[in-house]
């Protein structure tokens, strides 16, 4: 709960039911309007949500200062870039004022608004002073005042929105056919032979804490000698801002399998054939009887949905990597593909309750967490003898929020 108090005729307060929506579900919650001494000039009251990508990188730059001596002295210099994005930017109409008046008086006005059900999820990452992220605001608004010297009373909060994971919930898989890799070592660029990689994962979109079950063949036609088989899954965060980019990169699962010791199929040849010499990558065949190994993978719980924007990207990759046992310049063949990574929605898992039927606030509220809203001070309980006129539950469907930038 929210009311910004100052030495001004009209405040605004603003409450939500609930600190977590979903997109596709509603937001419930009351808008709280005082009017004192005179009547004031305003035209309406609106609700508005806006979400954007918000991006900061921070880099360095080293300056040379010369003094008259020819002394010379480098220094650092700090550089934070920033950007935002602005992706969802709607209001909804609450309440219309007579004769473009609001009357001395306590007013409240209950409030249910529809969210599309594709808006992205809130997320933030952060890496050193670099950070970024997807965040959303919620903001009551009295428009009309006519003042040319102050902003229209408003209050607002932060919202948190996740994704409705039952948009996108089917079950399908994604299949990398096998692959001939040619080897490659420092000292020789052909002759090693070749390495054969194929793979499967039994889900595209995925959810934290499920398992997804992977499986690969794979058979080993060079002279070089497999260490060990990887599974991993990671998600990757990229982020820009004026030119300047900055990544954040985690494992959220990793399997380590052994090499030849477990998969004979992996042991080395002695020698290869003239026909592995110059050979070039390409789709190949495995044996009919080609064993197929599986390995089950656990989504990290705090895994954040995979998201494609304008200065903002979640991405995840799950890696098969035959690691072998040469220097670095050693071909390590892989198998990856792009899968989708999406937080199951609280309402829909249960995590925070769906707010019940409207019921008529009792006049006190919660505490605020904010010590100010827009540099004025933070009431966090309504103020004393608060009897207001409580209007009709204002229930507003989709098809009536407007864009702002339309308006």
């Amino acid at each position: 709960f929210a009311v910004t108090m100052g030495n001004v005729p009209c405040t605004v307060g603003l409450r939500l039911d609930g600190p977590v929506a979903t997109s596709g579900g509603k937001i419930t919650g009351t808008i709280y309007v005082s009017v004192t001494n005179k009547s004031q000039r305003a035209s309406s009251l609106e609700l508005r949500l806006t979400g954007e990508e918000f991006s900061v990188v921070h880099h360095t730059s080293t300056e040379t200062n010369s003094s008259h001596d020819t002394h010379r002295s480098h220094g650092t210099q700090h550089h934070h870039e920033r950007s935002s994005h602005t992706f969802y930017n709607i209001k909804y109409p609450i309440s219309n004022f007579y004769n473009g008046q609001i009357h001395p008086g306590q007013y409240e006005f209950p409030f249910e608004i529809e969210l599309p059900v594709n808006l992205p999820g809130s997320m933030h990452c952060e890496k050193g002073e670099s950070r970024a992220g997807i965040r959303y605001k919620i903001e009551a608004v009295v428009v009309g005042t006519g003042s040319l010297f102050a902003s229209n009373p408003n209050a607002s909060q932060n919202l948190v929105v996740v994704a409705d994971s039952r948009v996108n919930n089917e079950m399908v898989g994604i299949s990398n056919p096998p692959e001939v890799i040619p080897i490659k070592t420092c000292c020789c660029f052909g002759g090693n032979g070749s390495m054969t990689l194929g793979s499967h994962v039994d889900k595209s979109i995925m959810h934290p804490t499920d398992g997804v079950m992977v499986n690969f063949s794979c058979k080993n036609d060079s002279k070089v000698e497999v260490r060990n088989v990887k599974v991993n899954l990671e998600e990757v965060v990229d982020w820009r801002a004026h030119g300047h980019t900055e990544q954040w990169c985690r494992n959220l699962d990793e399997r380590v399998l052994g090499g030849a010791e477990e998969m004979p199929e992996l042991a080395r040849l002695d020698s290869v054939g003239k026909h592995y010499f110059g050979s070039s990558s390409g789709y190949g065949v495995l044996p009919a009887n080609q064993p197929q190994r599986s390995v089950q993978l656990n989504v990290a719980a705090d895994a954040r949905d995979s998201y494609v924007g304008c200065l903002v990207n979640v991405q995840h990759y799950l890696t098969i990597s035959l690691v072998t046992t040469g220097s670095c310049c050693t071909t390590n063949p892989e198998s990856s593909m792009t899968v989708h990574v999406q937080r199951y929605s609280v309402q829909y898992e249960g995590e925070f309750a769906h707010p019940g039927p409207f019921t008529s606030p009792e006049p006190s509220a919660p505490p605020f967490e904010s010590d100010a809203i827009g540099g004025l001070p933070v009431a966090t309980v309504l103020p004393e003898g608060w009897h207001a006129d409580v209007a009709e539950v204002v229930a507003i469907p989709l098809a009536q929020a407007t864009s702002v930038k339309d308006s």
